[in-house]
């Protein structure tokens, strides 16, 4: 027999995840509207005055090692329709063929702006992107890029759009990660979908921060005050924007998982200090959604565990199955990236992400847990 008490709890903390992905839906369907229209307005108007604007993006590229990618990002962001970038990779001592790669890639595009700055020592993020900013970057806009990653043709010509159409501050780009036939990378394309529409809500609500200042886009002032962990900086405005698509690097395994986890943890107890911009409730909102995302699903698996052992009743995960399968079945059908074969492929392999969702659960619990016993370099 149940307990009620905690099969009660079990099933409030059940409804509210339901509810709370229900408002998310709901949310992201809002956002998708305001988006569509916006979308009609510019080919309503392609020739205006507003669209006719040609910022000059600085994409700066940080390389360490990375010979196997270097060059496809490169050519990535040359086959762009939206021309008018210059780009400057600043390599962190490489000892591989990386500074070679590029080197070979700026005779090959004599007319390309390409700029290659080779560290002698292998330095910290921040410390390699001050040695390209502000000093050889002329740009209106400037974007940090892993060269692991790569823009989509259209990435940024929607990021213009996106950019003269509204007073922004940060373009929060639409890291989508790159499939990867693997079960960890299974994951990563579930895990994505949940991200998505949080990233839309939060949008919405005005309430949408960076993460990290790598792959998204911000004015040329915006980027100098979030160097300088935005401390004494004016308020900034930041949107979400679902077409400026980044093809971010995915974790081939659990393991690379993790240590995304723990890094993750890391950098969260350093991110309040940038939140000062916004008013009380919006500072409150936004703190308490981004530790609610990373604990919710821990929490919960600890808890049916504790109720499925402590009461002999393995049924209860059959109830959180079907809990879990209708939130995704709803987000992966509100997706309108998505053509009816891959919905019904996915739909289809929800049970596999059901049980990848708690493995993955225990480990971003540990990973959190550990996080403030770790080093944190500010530099990184």
């Amino acid at each position: 027999m149940f307990n009620s008490a905690p099969v009660t709890v079990f099933l409030l903390y059940s409804g509210i995840m339901l509810l709370a992905a229900t408002g998310c839906l709901v949310g992201a369907s809002l956002y998708d509207i305001a988006e569509l229209k916006k979308l009609l307005a510019i080919k309503a108007h392609p020739y205006a005055k507003k669209f006719k604007q040609r910022p000059l993006f600085s994409i700066i590229i940080l390389t360490k090692n990375n010979d196997a990618v270097i060059e496809n990002c490169l050519q990535s962001i040359y086959q762009s329709s939206y021309r008018k970038v210059e780009v400057i990779v600043v390599d962190k001592a490489s000892t591989d063929t990386t500074k070679n790669i590029v080197a070979q890639f700026q005779a090959k595009h004599s007319t390309r702006a390409v700029r290659l700055i080779a560290k002698k020592n292998n330095v910290g993020q921040k410390a390699a992107i001050k040695t390209a900013f502000p000093r050889y970057v002329k740009g209106d806009y400037v974007m940090v890029l892993d060269p692991s990653s790569y823009p989509s043709k259209d990435t940024l010509k929607n990021a213009r759009d996106q950019l003269v159409s509204q007073d922004i501050d940060i373009l929060i780009t639409n890291q989508r990660p790159v499939l990867i036939p693997t079960i960890a990378g299974l994951y990563q394309q579930f895990q994505y979908r949940l991200y998505l529409s949080s990233q839309k809500l939060m949008s919405l609500m005005g309430v949408c921060t960076p993460k990290d200042f790598r792959g998204n886009i911000f004015r040329f002032d915006a980027f100098s005050l979030y160097l300088k962990d935005n401390v004494n900086g004016s308020p900034t405005r930041s949107y979400f924007a679902r077409n400026v698509v980044v093809n971010a690097q995915g974790f081939k395994t659990y393991l690379g998982l993790f240590l995304n986890y723990v890094n993750a943890g890391k950098r969260s107890y350093f991110r309040a200090n940038r939140l000062h911009k916004f008013k009380r409730f919006e500072r409150f909102v936004a703190i308490a959604t981004g530790r609610i995302t990373v604990l919710a699903t821990p929490i919960y698996t600890a808890f049916l565990i504790y109720l499925a052992v402590n009461f002999k009743q393995p049924a209860l995960f059959g109830l959180s199955l079907a809990i879990f399968a209708g939130i995704l079945v709803l987000l992966i059908n509100s997706d309108t990236s998505l053509g009816l074969p891959e919905k019904l492929k996915k739909t289809l392999l929800i049970p596999l992400a059901y049980s990848l969702f708690h493995i993955a659960a225990i480990f971003q619990l540990v990973a959190v847990a550990l996080s403030p016993l770790l080093p944190h370099n500010k530099d990184h």
